[in-house]
């Protein structure tokens, strides 16, 4: 899926304007999907797209050898297996966590059919000007 349009279609449509540098990365198993966004976005654009899912926000997040966690708290976390490295999936380039300041986690979380399940981690940085 390329970014522009992954983002359409699982995030927000249509695209706001100030939404620049949309990273995506989509993570397989049997029996879910993930996907990890990064982009930026200006501060006056934001609640429309939070306000388009049941989108909640992560107050801790971490990420350690490939494994993320996250939750309200340090004591009280989920974690996914963002990629299996024995698999041959790798961490792409712009996923540089340890580097990432100033931003914000949001996750969407649904059952779809089930038993299929989809989370959505949206991280957003350096809020654009207005």
């Amino acid at each position: 899926m390329l970014p522009y349009w992954s983002f359409q279609e699982l995030v927000f449509n249509p695209v706001p304007r100030s939404v620049k540098g949309i990273r995506v990365d989509r993570i397989s198993g049997l029996s879910q999907q993930k996907y990890v966004f990064r982009f930026k976005i200006s501060k006056a654009d934001l609640p429309a797209v939070l306000a388009s899912r049941p989108f909640r926000e992560i107050a801790w997040v971490k990420y350690d050898d490939a494994t993320l966690e996250y939750g309200d708290n340090s004591h009280s976390t989920r974690s996914f297996l963002l990629y299996d490295t024995y698999d041959g999936e790798h961490v792409p380039s712009w996923f540089q966590f340890g580097a990432w300041v100033n931003f914000q986690a949001y996750i969407v979380e649904r059952e779809e059919l089930e038993f299929y399940s989809v989370s959505l981690l949206v991280t957003v940085h350096d809020f654009l000007s207005a």
